[in-house]
């Protein structure tokens, strides 16, 4: 089977959903399958081919326009679909809301078929954009506007998804009754776990790769990582890590991850005093070493949520505390829990400051059962939801797609 993966940003590996494809299409590949991923250039000094981990790039440069201005990402990479048809089987557009619609239209006209595959959800993520398009919506081909309302609805149209949680899933069936929509997630994989002595060497090595962070190395550290954009999620982060570090003057917080909310936070941090505290210590890459480093990993966002960083902090065994949404509800209903789920998944937390920063004192003031309980959640999830049990339940999805086509 040969499948290409259509996203709009692919490396680095920033986003959820750059990493959640990074490890399908490595499992593809160490399958059998050919696989590409086609993605944006963004720079023009990048290379348009290039492997990343045993994973074929295809880039489209930024440069492209028609007579009626610039072109899309999708109908770039539409056009090399259809140009190269004995390179691809299935087609598979993740989260690619930028002229995404005209890839699918390749897909039809060549007879191949075709999946939408989002790993985030929330208001402000490329499924929230799409979900936000009601079905009594008319519109005037026209018009900028409503052309913009007609393509999303190009987009729900589609018959086959895969979304991240049970909300999304009826979102989208709210709008395409007939739809076949499977709410998938990653599952945990079974990462090597990392002994006391050889985390704080991996926090020292981090702490010496970066300038000025070597005092940090004995510090207890608190890290968000995320997509950070302004709005509510930001300012209740802020006021999360600044309370904590207030209230715990040994305290520290690293803030990685990218998003046009990153120098805001940085403005508050050096105008509120805290910039010795809360800290910018830029992109990784390799989230599981950022997870096995820190002493506690939080996890507040809700505009744009996924499961993927819980679950690499549960791989890790690292204590978490993580914003209740409909994600963390399914999870919880994977390892057969109610929402009384007791004291093992206590961490899953609605948003009230107080109660986190007591749930995160907790955890800072008795790091040895914290621990115990994080180990005790990546057993039972391993248990309920490992990642080669998804990995296969995904290539069985494009399989049987390929079949029925």
């Amino acid at each position: 089977m040969r499948v290409a993966f259509a996203i709009d940003r692919y490396w680095p590996l920033i986003s959820a959903a750059s990493r959640v494809l990074d490890t399908v299409a490595r499992y593809l590949r160490h399958q059998g399958h050919e696989v590409v991923v086609l993605t944006a250039q963004v720079d023009h000094l990048w290379p348009e081919t290039i492997t990343v981990r045993d994973v074929p790039v295809r880039r489209f440069g930024l440069d492209s326009w028609s007579l009626f201005g610039r072109k899309s990402l999708g109908q770039r990479v539409a056009r090399w679909l259809e140009r190269n048809p004995e390179c691809w089987d299935v087609l598979v557009v993740c989260e690619l809301l930028d002229g995404g619609h005209y890839l699918f239209q390749v897909a039809d006209q060549l007879g191949r078929p075709s999946l939408s595959s989002f790993f985030e959800s929330g208001n402000i993520s490329p499924l929230g954009q799409l979900l936000d398009v009601h079905p009594t919506n008319s519109w005037d081909e026209g018009s900028a506007t409503g052309g913009n309302v007609r393509r999303k609805s190009l987009w729900l149209a589609r018959k086959h998804w895969t979304v991240p949680d049970d909300e999304a899933a009826q979102g989208v069936l709210q709008r395409h009754s007939q739809a076949h929509v499977v709410p998938w997630g990653l599952g945990i994989p079974e990462t090597p776990l990392l002994t006391a002595g050889e985390r704080r060497q991996l926090r020292a090595a981090i702490c010496q790769s970066r300038a000025s962070f070597e005092r940090y190395c004995g510090q207890p550290l608190i890290v968000y990582h995320g997509h950070c954009v302004p709005g509510h999620d930001c300012q209740w982060l802020w006021q999360m890590l600044s309370g904590l570090c207030e209230r715990r003057p040994g305290v520290c917080a690293w803030v990685t991850g990218d998003g046009a909310a990153i120098h805001g936070l940085w403005r508050q941090a050096n105008e509120s005093g805290l910039e010795d505290r809360i800290i910018f210590p830029g992109i990784f890459n390799d989230l599981s070493d950022l997870f096995s480093a820190a002493d506690l990993i939080v996890l507040p966002q809700l505009a744009r949520r996924h499961d993927y960083d819980w679950l690499t902090a549960i791989a890790a065994g690292t204590p978490c505390l993580v914003a209740k949404s409909p994600g963390t509800d399914r999870w919880l209903g994977l390892m057969n829990r109610g929402p009384e789920a007791g004291s093992l998944w206590d961490p899953v937390l609605p948003r009230d400051l107080e109660l986190w920063w007591e749930k995160a004192f907790q955890v800072l003031d008795h790091p040895q059962s914290s621990r115990l309980q994080a180990m005790q959640q990546r057993s039972e999830s391993l248990l309920h939801y490992h990642q080669r049990d998804t990995l296969q339940r995904y290539e069985q999805m494009l399989v049987q797609l390929q079949e029925e086509s």
